[in-house]
């Protein structure tokens, strides 16, 4: 099958279509024209430099500079999610790192190890690309449910306060508010998956079929990329949860005020 060679052309065409909605955007009033040009720009800037950083990582063979790459996505991967969070307390950066690198690399050990097994040794182009897909799913999980945790703990103080002081432990006075959050988080994942093939073609199986490869091969590993994926964010969502809940309240069964908005 022969690939698809997305030409200067063609870049050029994706981008006007940018300017234009940026364009109509400054026609309704709607303040979204900046932003779009922004993002664009920003995304297409940093994309490029990736390339570049890409071709030598793939052409290097000491794990040194793997395990840079890792840590580099995992480090920007945690900033992102730190700055999603409206409610904010101390520690909340070391939680979103430990939840976002440690789950993260969890699953990422487990799909080489077991799922994928290359058979030539690991390799960067399989590695590094799966990873980021791990890291950008697990962020978006981790900054939604801690962002719904920490706001309702706020909002929902005085509920939460009653509990306690009617004897309630702290386990049962915020495990409604725990679960949410952790729906909250999934929502994205589960709904991707529950469209998967029907209405949308997921990004992975979308890149392998313009790349040529066999369709029954390329939908294969997407099942597997979602798989990864929900058990990636679904990991995050407790994990920052509970390293939250257990600061935020005491073994006496108290909250403890050290949020800021």
């Amino acid at each position: 099958m022969q690939n698809t060679f997305i030409s200067s052309i063609g870049i050029f065409f994706a981008a006007l279509l940018v300017l234009l909605q940026a364009i109509l955007s400054l026609m309704l009033k709607l303040g979204l024209g900046r932003r779009f040009l922004v993002a664009s720009i920003r995304a297409g800037a940093q994309l490029s430099f990736v390339g570049i950083l890409l071709g030598g990582v793939f052409k290097s063979q000491s794990p040194w500079i793997w395990a840079a790459m890792l840590a580099s996505m995992i480090l920007v991967g945690s900033q992102t999610a730190l700055s999603r969070i409206q409610a904010r307390y101390p520690g909340l950066w070391l939680d979103c790192l430990f939840s976002i690198g440690m789950n993260s690399l969890l699953i990422l050990l487990y799909a080489m190890v077991f799922v994928i097994r290359p058979s030539g040794g690991y390799r960067p182009q399989e590695v590094i690309p799966l990873a980021g897909m791990l890291i950008g799913n697990s962020l978006s999980g981790i900054s939604l449910s801690l962002d719904q945790f920490t706001t309702q703990l706020q909002s929902r103080r005085d509920e939460i306060e009653t509990y306690l002081s009617h004897g309630a432990t702290r386990w049962e006075a915020v495990q409604d508010l725990i679960r949410d959050s952790v729906k909250t988080g999934l929502t994205p994942i589960l709904n991707s998956m529950s469209v998967a093939g029907i209405v949308s073609l997921p990004g992975a199986l979308t890149g392998q079929l313009l790349a040529g490869e066999e369709p029954s091969k390329a939908v294969r590993y997407q099942i597997i990329i979602l798989f990864l994926l929900l058990g990636t964010t679904f990991l995050g969502s407790i994990s920052v949860i509970f390293l939250a809940f257990r600061r935020l309240t005491n073994p006496c069964h108290q909250l403890i005020d050290r949020m800021t908005s």
